[in-house]
């Protein structure tokens, strides 16, 4: 089952929304490092409340992925349609080590009408360079794709195996598109530095 269809089956919504922005990101390109000081990382916590709204039992899987994709727009009706200022989509690559498998117990079963609360964070990159997409501050709105497939769905193609097994209890959620929040972005001069690294 995938809730990024129009029906949205299991609905997403941030609530309790709060920003802290850092300033900065040491970077690695062309075989030398630099720092840019004009980027900045508006760090997102939220409480994250699924609701079941289909007529059906559903798995989600515990260890779901907040941000595999997002969308900033300045508007809602934008997002809606598709008219996005910046955003990205997570790269799942393959790892090292085989991936764990899972069992029922990985999973939360969530009954029509139920609803399952948790704690997400996220961040939107922006930076004060007008060559950049996101380089206003102002109000945005954030859509987030939330991915509930275990490692073990997405490399061992073991998800119909796991659905046939399991079918009783519940279908299989894969992906959730989130409801629109909006984040406001203040580029504030002093705000810490960021601890993190791009790589370019």
């Amino acid at each position: 089952m995938s809730a990024f269809g129009k029906d949205r089956p299991l609905q997403a919504t941030f609530t309790q929304v709060t920003t802290s922005e850092c300033k900065g990101a040491a970077y690695f390109k062309n075989g030398q490092t630099g720092y840019d000081g004009l980027s900045y990382d508006i760090q997102v916590s939220a409480s994250l409340i699924f609701k079941n709204r289909s007529s059906e039992t559903v798995l989600l899987y515990k260890k779901f992925d907040p941000a595999s994709t997002e969308r900033v727009g300045t508007s809602v009706a934008n997002l809606l349609s598709g008219k996005f200022v910046t955003g990205f989509d997570v790269d799942r690559t393959i790892t090292s080590t085989e991936p764990a498998k899972v069992s029922i117990e990985d999973f939360l079963i969530l009954q029509p009408g139920k609803e399952y609360a948790s704690s997400a964070q996220a961040t939107v990159y922006a930076s004060t360079d007008p060559h950049k997409p996101l380089h206003a501050p102002g109000r945005y709105w954030v859509q987030m794709g939330i991915d509930a497939r275990p490692d073990d769905f997405y490399f061992n193609n073991s998800k119909q195996a796991f659905q046939r097994k399991w079918l009783s209890r519940g279908k299989v959620v894969n992906f959730i598109l989130s409801e629109p929040f909006s984040v406001d972005i203040t580029f504030d001069p002093k705000a810490p530095a960021c601890e993190r690294s791009a790589f370019r």
